[in-house]
């Protein structure tokens, strides 16, 4: 097996997590994430996770992974100054993607760290953090066209629906002016503004060429890139409400909102103000 050399960077804030540069493609280290969040570089937690990942079975625990999810590694050699090492490397979405699982783990002190860690990428986002310390370009959308399909598709908008039924459990009725606003600002707040208008564009493009709302939704407009992300939106929301469950009530999703903000900022404001950090 031909293994290569991955270039080591430091990300900045991050103070147990490297970032590695190969083949003009950025990642981070298994064992690093694991030491990040379990405190040891035992790998075996996040392999069993990537495995379920990869072997899929009707399970509830295997429901819970985004679509497209990438469960791969690559094996590199990193430089040492005696030496190499060898090192597993995940891309960062799927390393985000553990964060999250992490946030959620039985473990108060695993809760504590992966949510320091969560909010400590901020609003620059850990994909972004991860490929600007490897000296990486990146632009989510270098024009418009790419936030957007050219036909719109027919699937269920699921990182919504999951978030909508949760937000029913606590209290809160579909099909409401306060259900879409805050499903706007959970998600579609979190488009920039150029790109939220263009989706509202879309429906009333439709309307005047058929002469009904019963078209595609907004979400169907959307690219599978930024459909992706709407699954990061709902892992991050649905992982804080979990952890404030116990003192979460009807009507108090602000602080949530707000706490989200700090990792995926709202453009723009249904209701819920922004926050002063």
């Amino acid at each position: 097996m031909n293994v290569q050399t991955a270039a080591e960077f430091t990300i900045p804030g991050l103070e147990t997590i490297k970032a590695y540069r190969l083949d003009s493609q950025a990642y981070v280290s298994k064992s690093q994430l694991c030491l990040a969040t379990r405190n040891h570089k035992n790998t075996q937690p996040l392999d069993t996770w990537l495995d379920a990942a990869a072997n899929p079975s009707d399970t509830k625990g295997s429901q819970s992974f985004p679509q497209d999810f990438d469960a791969g590694y690559r094996t590199a050699f990193i430089p040492r100054t005696t030496g190499f090492v060898e090192a597993h490397l995940l891309n960062p979405m799927t390393a985000y993607q553990w964060l999250l699982h992490e946030a959620d783990n039985r473990s108060a002190k695993v809760r504590e760290r992966a949510m320091k860690l969560i909010i400590s990428v901020g609003a620059v986002g850990f994909d972004t953090l991860v490929k600007q310390a490897c000296g990486l370009e990146y632009s989510p959308a270098a024009s418009m066209q790419e936030w957007f399909k050219l036909q719109p598709t027919h699937e269920t908008a699921e990182p919504i629906n999951q978030l909508k039924e949760v937000l029913v459990g606590l209290g809160y009725k579909d099909r409401t002016k306060r259900m879409g606003e805050l499903i706007n600002e959970f998600f579609y707040n979190r488009l920039p503004v150029e790109v939220f208008n263009q989706c509202k564009e879309l429906k009333r493009e439709y309307y005047a060429k058929h002469n009904t709302w019963c078209g595609p939704s907004m979400f169907q407009c959307l690219s599978a890139d930024v459909q992706q992300q709407f699954n990061v939106f709902a892992g991050a929301a649905l992982t804080l409400i979990n952890s404030n469950k116990d003192k979460l009530l009807q009507f108090n999703t602000r602080e949530i909102i707000q706490a989200l903000d700090r990792v995926f900022p709202r453009y723009r404001v249904s209701y819920v103000p922004f926050a002063n950090y």
